[in-house]
């Protein structure tokens, strides 16, 4: 008997983000781990041409309407309702939610499997201050805990869902992520030299690329820079610097808190005196990105808190020296593969940098290139899928 599977599609209208690409990654894998699976993916609007699906894969337009208390509350309503309802007119028999949403409201009671990738809102007061947020957050939690099955990405965020949620571990599988073979491919030297000037990088950098919200360190890496020497003088090691350090990821971000470090990036640069070796580059493609981590000659990742942290692993697919927060997630999923520091000190982090800029160690790198082997969407296909069967088969 064909399975008919439903899927969440929302996030594939935005490729870029992490949950599109997780959903993306997935959908273009699961159908070779069930082959006598089904896959409707509901969208609220039609997609791009150019994001390809397999054949396995058909989608169904299901508008978001409109509410009015905004869009936000029109998504929520779609997610809530809208979903649950037409899984149940499909006559699915289960339900992939790809990112933690508030209980389906689901008239057939289809079997559904949630993605919770990690429970940082509920480990970091900070994110949890504003009332709004609060009661998004509690409609969440609701939704993890009466999901039949729980699919996250690491042991470490498996251990973190039962401890916010007393969602039971044997209801959680651990699938963990992938990354798309592009990133293990060297760009060629013209591509580099391009991107290189379109950006005005004329000396080597250290690499940043993600967001600003409080999590992501941002002040403490400008800070932990400024002390490397790496911007001019010897860096510490007798070796010539001379490094910039180059930010690139969001544009925008809201008005709150919690991303105090973009809206003052220009005044803490300026704080560091580091406003001449800082390039903030906002936005980049995929293809640039690749290439820019390529070019570097270290990848910085100060975060405090990760579900993953995929940005490792596209660095260490470019064989580019990594210094991260040596965090309980980095520690299970990059042992070994990168020049580690407390996120909370400056002095360490420095150290971190000139040690990834200037001695980068093989050994390191080597390693990285093994966990590289270890996560990809065809692996973590066949996982989800193992999880997708044992509920079918309840």
């Amino acid at each position: 008997m064909s399975v008919r599977i439903a899927v969440n599609g929302l996030f594939l209208a935005r490729p870029h983000t992490g949950m599109g690409r997780y959903t993306l990654g997935l959908l273009g894998a699961l159908p070779a781990a069930m082959r006598d699976a089904e896959f409707v993916v509901f969208v609220p609007d039609k997609l791009p041409r150019s994001l390809k699906l397999p054949s396995a894969v058909r989608t169904v337009v299901v508008p978001i309407g409109r509410s009015l208390l905004g869009r936000g509350k029109a998504i929520d309503e779609w997610e809530r309702s809208k979903l649950g309802l037409a899984a149940s007119q499909l006559k699915a028999h289960l339900i992939f939610q790809p990112y933690p949403t508030p209980p389906i409201r689901n008239p057939y009671k289809v079997p559904v499997v949630m993605a919770v990738h990690d429970v940082i809102p509920w480990q970091l007061p900070r994110y949890r201050r504003a009332l709004r947020s609060r009661l998004k957050l509690r409609g969440v939690l609701d939704g993890i805990r009466r999901a039949d099955r729980i699919v996250t990405v690491s042991r470490t965020s498996a251990k973190a869902i039962t401890w916010a949620s007393q969602v039971p571990a044997e209801r959680i599988s651990v699938t963990y992520e992938g990354l798309e073979p592009a990133y293990s491919k060297q760009p060629a030297s013209a591509a580099m030299a391009a991107v290189r000037k379109r950006f005005g990088l004329q000396r080597p950098f250290v690499l940043y690329v993600g967001g600003y919200d409080y999590r992501k360190n941002v002040r403490r890496l400008i800070q932990g820079f400024a002390e490397s020497g790496l911007a001019g003088g010897s860096g510490g090691s007798g070796k010539s610097a001379g490094h910039d350090l180059v930010l690139a990821g969001a544009v925008t971000a809201p008005a709150s808190a919690l991303y105090e470090d973009f809206h003052k990036l220009p005044q803490l640069i300026a704080q560091a005196g580091i406003g001449r070796r800082t390039k903030v580059l906002g936005f980049v493609s995929e293809a640039d990105k690749r290439t820019l981590l390529a070019a570097a000659d270290a990848f910085a990742f100060p975060s405090l808190a990760e579900g993953f942290g995929l940005p490792i692993l596209e660095a260490l697919a470019a064989e580019t020296p990594v210094a991260a927060s040596d965090i309980p997630i980095n520690q299970e999923l990059f042992p070994g593969a990168y020049e580690p520091f407390r996120p909370d000190r400056t002095d360490e982090l420095a150290k971190a940098l000139r040690d990834a800029a200037l001695e980068p160690d093989s050994a390191k790198v080597a390693r990285g290139t093994e966990a590289v082997a270890r996560y990809t969407w065809p692996a973590a296909a066949e996982r989800t899928a193992a999880a997708f069967t044992q509920l079918l088969e309840k």
